[in-house]
């Protein structure tokens, strides 16, 4: 049967069809034939069966072209939104994560552990009298990483999802010297291109 794509949701795997019989059907990531994203108003063939459309096929080459290309492209994220992402999927290693997500949540941690250190050295300051004590109360900086050390957790096993390996192997990062060799080395090789066993690529490459 003949449908048009009404809505479809990436980070859900979820979206709607309108099929020429004019009843809505559902469907999932796993029914479509194709690595691509389809978009609204996209073209499809598909096999409906108890209300929800199977083995789906894009038949609009424009928009077929165009949904690849976005496919390719990846998430257009800004390096802000990388981070809040990572933030609200604060427990969630499932899926993958691309240089560009790991890096950039990365950039932002760092520079709230130098605005927690300097927030710590004043109180510091304040609490010796200025008198040149060396009492250093590392307050701020024990909160901060606390609050970051889970997502912080899941951003590095989505980003070993995303070049094919287990996120079990983070624990290789406790080995000292090359635990954390081995680590950086991981978040810096691009991901797999096109889906692998952890989901859907994220976009393969820095933007």
């Amino acid at each position: 049967m003949r449908g048009e794509v009404l809505q479809y949701d990436d980070q859900s795997g979820q979206g709607l069809i309108s099929g020429e019989d004019g009843v809505r059907y559902a469907f999932t990531r796993a029914n479509l034939q194709h690595l691509v994203l389809p978009k609204p108003g996209a073209k499809v063939d598909f096999v409906p069966m108890d209300g929800v459309a199977t083995q789906i096929y894009m038949i609009d080459a424009a928009l077929g072209i165009a949904a690849m290309a976005t496919a390719a492209a990846g998430p257009q994220r800004s390096v802000w939104e990388h981070f809040t992402f990572c933030m609200k999927n604060y427990v969630n290693g499932v899926g993958r994560a691309n240089r560009a997500e790991y890096w950039s949540f990365t950039l932002f941690v760092l520079l709230f552990y130098v605005a927690a250190l300097i927030v710590d050295a004043i109180i510091s300051a304040s609490v010796n009298g200025g008198g040149g004590g060396s009492t250093f109360l590392p307050i701020f900086f024990c909160i901060t990483a606390l609050v970051f050390l889970l997502p912080a957790l899941c951003v590095q096993i989505r980003r070993f999802h995303d070049v094919g390996l287990t996120g079990w192997l983070i624990l290789i990062g406790i080995v000292p010297y090359v635990g954390s060799l081995f680590t950086f080395v991981v978040t810096v090789l691009a991901g797999q291109a096109g889906p692998n066993k952890h989901g859907p690529g994220p976009g393969q490459s820095f933007p």
